[in-house]
């Protein structure tokens, strides 16, 4: 879709919203209006296709055409479905305005233990000599999926039972890079100048109130990344359960890696409602 229709669309929507396309995050979220929206396990399989290290046995001109071929399948920019955790969505009457705290998207997080899994010492990306030891990550994480496979009863040392939950746990995330400091995060360079009354509101969406009384609940949300090297990382860890936390979890990490450019949310019809773009 050209640049003149993206505008087109953007402004359709902000005729039934109120929302000025001006408002709109340009360039780097120009592709969200057209991009289809996949689930994150979609553009996992996808991009896990993707060959990141040379086979010993394979010339570097052989590794390299099959990486090209890999990479031709692989559209440049991807964009996730994201959901939206209601709570931290509130209307403004007096404005006229839904606003959305950063929580709503963003209040998830990847495992310590799967990020060194992933990237430290001895992993496969740390062999072929990709580095990610930061502990201050730019990164984007879905909730975690929880499979409760069974129980059984657990005692330990000091003779002290518990009954003991086996899990499969998943977490998901995109994976950006290290943050320049401490301060910088997803959303913005500073924490402290992107809050407003200790609660850092992401979006501000016009929107008449007999509209929002049923339009709220249903918003959507995604974000758009541009895939790049190494690709992607996984790892398996496992949680062994305490006398507090009786869980016995196989745990599996997955993170896409990219430059997470945009986050955007959308009407329940699809509709383009506002983007921001992210650090």
């Amino acid at each position: 879709m050209e640049i003149k229709a993206i505008w087109q669309v953007m402004a359709a929507a902000s005729l039934f919203f109120g929302v000025s396309p001006m408002s709109l995050a340009q360039d780097r979220c120009a592709y969200m209006a057209d991009t289809p929206r996949v689930q994150f396990n979609e553009a996992w399989s996808e991009i896990r296709n993707i060959p990141r290290f040379k086979d010993e046995f394979e010339t570097t001109a052989e590794f390299e055409e099959r990486q090209r071929v890999a990479l031709s399948e692989i559209p440049s920019h991807i964009v996730i479905e994201a959901s939206i955790d209601h709570e931290y969505v509130r209307y403004n009457a007096d404005e006229q305005k839904v606003e959305i705290i950063t929580y709503a998207i963003s209040n998830h997080s990847i495992s310590e233990d799967g990020r060194r899994a992933a990237f430290g010492w001895r992993s496969d990306l740390n062999r072929a000599g990709y580095e990610l030891e930061s502990y201050n990550l730019i990164y984007w994480a879905l909730e975690r999926e929880i499979e409760t496979t069974g129980s059984y009863e657990g005692q330990n040392s000091f003779g002290v039972s518990r009954t003991i939950l086996s899990q499969n746990v998943k977490y998901r995330a995109i994976i950006e890079r290290p943050a320049s400091d401490f301060y910088e995060y997803l959303w913005s360079p500073n924490r402290d100048q992107f809050t407003s009354g200790g609660a850092p509101i992401a979006f501000e969406i016009s929107m008449p109130t007999e509209v929002a009384r049923t339009e709220m609940a249903h918003l959507r949300a995604a974000v758009g990344y541009a895939p790049a090297y190494p690709y992607y990382a996984d790892a398996e860890t496992r949680y062994t359960p305490t006398t507090q936390a009786t869980y016995d979890r196989n745990e599996m990490h997955h993170y896409l890696i990219g430059d997470i450019q945009c986050i955007a949310i959308y009407s329940q019809d699809g509709d383009l409602l506002a983007t921001r773009t992210t650090q």
